[in-house]
């Protein structure tokens, strides 16, 4: 009974690892389609454990990989809404995308794991558009401002004036 608690915690975790990088990834592919050079791609919280590599785009690994990451971008804010809007919702659409992509294989073929992983990707993308002030703001919260307030008020949260779309 112990071995399958843990199974079970362990797919969980295994699933929302991989909802994390890929949505961080989206949150890239659409900064480099609006025209924003990548700087940074973070996974996780705490202190950095393992960077895989020294030259942008960076991938900094932290232990705690359930609970964020981050997709740091330098270069100006544009004044129009769009590329960021796009920069901004990339993370939750790759997840949206990769979880009906899954959800398919799991029911048109025998692949029971897409299950969990489909699973892992929706909660994501679902927690991603709740408009919490936690951390750096969470997808929704920095889509409200942009949509209320425009290009500025996603600027104005960021610190060192980049736009980091965070999980």
């Amino acid at each position: 009974m112990p071995w399958a608690v843990l199974t079970w915690l362990a797919a969980a975790i295994a699933s929302l690892s991989c909802a994390v990088l890929v949505h961080e990834l989206g949150h890239a592919l659409a900064a480099r389609a609006a025209g924003r050079r990548v700087q940074q791609l973070e996974l996780g919280v705490g202190r950095p454990a393992w960077v895989v590599r020294r030259q942008q785009p960076r991938l900094v690994l932290r232990p705690w990989l359930l609970l964020g990451g981050a997709c740091i971008c330098d270069g100006p804010v544009t004044a129009q809404r769009w590329p960021l809007l796009l920069q901004l919702t990339g993370g939750v659409l790759a997840n949206g995308a990769t979880g009906a992509l899954l959800w398919w294989l799991a029911t048109h073929t025998a692949a029971s794991c897409c299950g969990w992983l489909a699973w892992g990707q929706g909660v994501l993308a679902l927690a991603q558009l709740l408009p919490l002030p936690i951390g750096r703001g969470s997808d929704g919260w920095q889509l409200i401002a942009l949509l209320r307030h425009g290009p500025a008020a996603v600027q104005s949260a960021q610190p060192d004036a980049e736009v980091s779309a965070s999980t």
